[in-house]
């Protein structure tokens, strides 16, 4: 009888750890990947890097090319509103199962998300240590939307859900100093997301995910252009 194959603890972390510094910037986009030269810095063996590295490029956070290995993905305005549509999609169908399922309890850890959330945005709101905050703030917003899908039921959702959360920040890192924070329109746009989940009316809360993405998108163009 063969004994089920585990996974190895190690390459779970050098995969973690790497995907993390992609997303936040400290791996910077385009910039090369080489397994040689970052295993000295995440105490993993070339293999170890390799491995996850085109775990990696399979998810959308890295690229790979023969002859030239393997680079951090540069920020696409075509791709990162790809990404966001997808996002909308996961996060409307995991809201609407979780309002649908969803029990007292999960609507206790979604209050509590959105009031950690709405108790930075109001601290960054009055200007107050911003970019001292912001990766917190990205932290908490994070967590928000975790929690709106948390009764969904399916595992697979909320895997689906944290790969476009990721790559989508990752994108948004890459371009906007802000890191996606935009004042009183955000807050408000978190506030309406909330009502609508706790009304358990699964049409508004669609509505108010695709506003959020809407307004953000005028938002960024903007700081682009």
């Amino acid at each position: 009888m063969t004994t089920p194959a585990r996974s190895d603890p190690l390459r779970t972390s050098v995969y973690q750890r790497l995907r993390t510094d992609l997303v936040s910037g400290v791996l910077p986009p385009g910039g090369k990947l080489k397994p040689q030269i970052l295993a000295h810095g995440y105490a993993a063996s070339p293999a170890a890097l390799r491995e996850a590295l085109l775990r990696l490029a399979s998810e959308g956070f890295v690229t790979s090319a023969p002859q030239r290995g393997f680079s951090a993905a540069r920020p696409n305005p075509e791709t990162v509103w790809e990404i966001a549509h997808f996002r909308i999609l996961i996060e409307t169908e995991g809201a609407r199962l979780s309002i649908l399922h969803g029990d007292v309890r999960w609507e206790a850890n979604l209050l509590a998300a959105h009031h950690r959330l709405s108790h930075l945005e109001g601290h960054l709101r009055g200007g107050k240590e911003i970019e001292e905050n912001l990766r917190l703030w990205s932290s908490y917003d994070r967590a928000f939307h975790e929690a709106l899908i948390g009764a969904c039921g399916s595992d697979l959702l909320k895997d689906q859900h944290r790969i476009s959360f990721d790559r989508f920040k990752q994108h948004v890192i890459a371009q906007d100093a802000t890191l996606g924070f935009r004042g009183e329109e955000l807050v408000r746009e978190h506030g309406d997301i909330l009502t609508s989940a706790l009304d358990r009316d699964p049409l508004a809360c669609a509505k108010a995910l695709r506003l959020h993405f809407e307004t953000y998108k005028r938002f960024s163009d903007a700081v682009i252009a």
